[in-house]
């Protein structure tokens, strides 16, 4: 029985942490893309000599910083599905405090 309100325990304990990272992560990432946002056009001008390399470079670039970009929806998911575990589970068996 101990075992398994240890393991509800250290669950919500988890939730809760996920919650308050995701939340942080949320807001790295959309400094990390603010800052970001000049990036394509820097990097090419650095790689003047070789079109071909700098086109492709940049692409990449703008694809990275997309998928960072979408690094704060993924964030707020994770933080909605932690509030509503450590909710659920509030629910059916209540609050310590």
């Amino acid at each position: 029985m101990q075992a398994g309100i240890d393991a509800v325990n250290g669950l919500l304990d988890a939730s809760a942490a996920t919650v308050t990272r995701g939340a942080r992560l949320k807001e790295n990432a959309l400094a990390l893309v603010e800052k970001s946002r000049d990036s394509p056009p820097q990097f090419v001008a650095e790689v003047k000599g070789n079109p071909l390399g700098a086109a492709k470079a940049s692409a990449t670039v703008t694809k990275s910083i997309k998928a960072i970009g979408e690094t704060g929806p993924q964030a707020d998911k994770l933080v909605g599905a932690g509030s509503r575990m450590a909710a659920e589970f509030t629910e059916v068996f209540g609050s310590e405090s």
